[in-house]
């Protein structure tokens, strides 16, 4: 899925900036991003990676972004997310005044 994301980037205008957030803090620590984004040959000035304790994760992706997200239950599996996190997959634009 990466390509596909990567594709239009070029054609994005200036000042806009493309976030990355994990939703899984303990498995995605900022240098695992960092190696997924060099790996991936993500465009610095355009792709930025981000994550954070899991709290303020969520506060932004279930009360910023309206979507849902949480930690499975210990012995619990998900499509693609087994004993880890579930959430959304969508794609959020915000303006500069984060609307």
């Amino acid at each position: 899925r990466w390509p596909a994301r990567q594709a239009g980037v070029p054609r994005l205008g200036e000042g806009v900036l493309l976030a990355w957030f994990s939703v899984d803090p303990e498995n995605a620590s900022p240098a695992v991003l960092a190696a997924y984004a060099r790996d991936a040959k993500a465009d610095p000035g355009k792709w930025v990676f981000l994550t954070g304790e899991l709290g303020a994760v969520q506060e932004v992706v279930k009360k910023g972004f309206k979507l849902g997200m949480g930690k499975l239950a210990a012995g619990a599996s998900a499509e693609g997310h087994e004993g880890g996190v579930f959430h959304a997959e969508r794609f959020v634009l915000l303006d500069r005044e984060r609307r």
